[in-house]
């Protein structure tokens, strides 16, 4: 099956927490510089503005990402508990969280890139 994404997409494991409670509310599956998929046991309501956070940990320093992100697509598991699997855009993410942002997903692509050329001669 054809990709038809504009934006590639990298794997990412990252704890997302609340700006407004400080409760866990999900984990990063997938980001890119425009939004990120999460998956989480809350569902959200259709084009919900949430203030969300995580940390990013690079060899160079610890930084906090601070995002308003909205709620454009979700799907659910059939599972218990159910989980959610939700499609979030950033809400006009300033400079310097854009600058961390991609700094980010540089670090990921190269470490992505790096597991598949290694894997490639095993």
């Amino acid at each position: 099956m054809r990709e038809n994404r504009k934006l590639k997409r990298y794997s990412v494991k990252l704890k997302v927490y609340s700006q407004k409670t400080g409760k866990l509310i999900g984990y990063i599956e997938d980001i890119n510089i425009s939004g990120m998929s999460i998956k989480s046991t809350v569902r959200f309501r259709d084009m919900q503005e949430i203030k969300v956070w995580f940390g990013v940990d690079s060899y160079k320093k610890s930084e906090k990402i601070d995002l308003t992100v909205i709620k454009v697509w979700d799907a659910f598991t059939d599972t218990i508990p159910r989980f959610y699997n939700t499609g979030l855009h950033y809400i006009n993410p300033g400079e310097d969280t854009l600058d961390l942002l991609q700094e980010m997903i540089i670090e990921l692509r190269d470490e992505y890139v790096t597991q598949r050329s290694e894997s490639s001669y095993i």
